[in-house]
């Protein structure tokens, strides 16, 4: 009776608790399809949506970056939702204002679910903020909160004491380099990973966009980082339409729209510099294609991201991942457009093979026609004459 018990309890667990596909941490912003950080903004229900959609999918914890005016929502919709929020605070390089921000932000956050703040995304990469005052900002938000505090800065900024030593954890920005497999990407990341003092605990963010991967390596990728046991947040939950680079816009899981992302075949271009042959390994598969000239090479294939391209003159030359429905060849340049197994070569041979077959019998038939037309003709006149003979005989 009571083993019964137990598999009943442990039953309604499994149906009361959700379970993410993707991650249990994912970095959210509320931006839709034609809304920017400049206006138009996202209503209280489309962000209410989001909250209770992430919920159900078994994501418990966000982060977010500069919110603006939608914070205070985010932050209620969330814990209605049981969920616990990260707190991004930009910074501009002008003190008072970033004091002043850093003060509000607090104050209107302390009440919700708060994991932790980070002060400055990138700053010291982008140039914003000089470690020191960086350093500075860091301490005067922990003057004013018992909530942890930290920066979000790449693995070579966080060699530095000063700036490891005032924060609560690390936050380290890991991402694929779009470039190689899933499995070399994960290594990697973990090669990087290890190169930071273990002293306090690690958060990672990271990401792989599908412009330059697919959604099924995405989410291979979210697995198999995943099962690393390293602390991550997934950027990002929904795409950011508004973002300038085109890579940039598509880390989501789920379109700007909040649209599951279909799978979309995807294509290798390569752009040459020069006159050169470029060499395509793909697999078991080698080919060769020589320019005369700046070029653009499109190869079909179905693992476009594991295909290595080589320049036998060592001739510079750049590789992307992008959807087919943007390969189209531009007027004015070099181009060849040409398939991993020769498809399409193959489909056009066979078709003038075809064709010649079918010439070449009609060719035969005609000759025999005309043969068998030329022999009946010797036939008719033969009978002919053979009847008019007896009359002439006569006269």
């Amino acid at each position: 009776m009571m083993r019964a018990g137990i598999f009943l309890m442990s039953l309604a667990l499994l149906i009361i608790v959700p379970i993410s596909v993707y991650a249990e941490s994912v970095s959210y912003s509320p931006l839709r399809d034609n809304q920017t950080p400049l206006g138009p903004f996202p209503t209280i229900f489309e962000i209410s949506q989001d909250m209770k959609k992430i919920a159900e999918q078994g994501i418990s914890k966000i982060r977010i970056f500069e919110t603006g005016e939608s914070l205070e929502t985010i932050l209620q919709e969330a814990e209605k939702n049981k969920i616990s929020v990260a707190v991004g605070i930009d910074l501009t390089g002008n003190e008072s204002n970033d004091k002043k921000k850093i003060q509000d932000t607090v104050i209107r956050s302390e009440k919700y679910n708060i994991d932790f703040f980070i002060i400055g995304n990138n700053s010291i990469y982008n140039g914003h903020t000089p470690l020191k005052e960086l350093v500075e900002y860091i301490q005067y938000t922990k003057s004013l909160t018992d909530i942890p505090v930290t920066s979000e800065n790449g693995v070579d900024f966080w060699q530095n004491d000063s700036l490891y030593d005032v924060v609560d954890f690390v936050m380290v920005d890991l991402f694929a380099d779009n470039t190689s497999s899933t499995e070399l990407q994960i290594q990697s990341i973990m090669d990087r990973y290890n190169t930071i003092l273990q002293d306090k605990p690690i958060v990672v963010e990271s990401g792989w966009s599908t412009v330059n991967s697919t959604k099924e390596m995405q989410q291979s990728f979210r697995s198999e980082l995943t099962n690393t046991g390293i602390d991550v947040y997934f950027f990002e939950w929904a795409d950011e339409s508004w973002k300038p680079n085109p890579i940039e816009k598509g880390y989501g899981i789920y379109e700007a729209d909040r649209k599951e992302k279909t799978v979309e075949e995807k294509v290798l271009k390569i752009t040459v510099f020069a006159k050169t042959t470029i060499k395509i390994l793909d697999g078991d598969k080698i080919k060769s294609v020589s320019t005369n000239g700046p070029a653009v090479i499109i190869y079909h294939t179905d693992n476009p991201v594991l295909v290595n391209v080589v320049s036998v003159e060592r001739i510079p030359f750049e590789t992307s991942v992008i959807p087919l429905a943007y390969a189209d060849c531009i007027e004015g340049v070099e181009c060849y457009d040409i398939s991993s197994d020769d498809e399409f070569g193959l489909i056009v041979v066979a078709i003038l093979s075809a064709l010649l077959i079918v010439s070449v019998l009609f060719a035969v038939r005609k000759i025999r026609a005309k043969k068998i037309n030329e022999s009946e003709s010797k036939h008719e006149i033969a009978d002919v004459k053979r009847y008019f003979e007896p009359i002439r005989s006569d006269y």
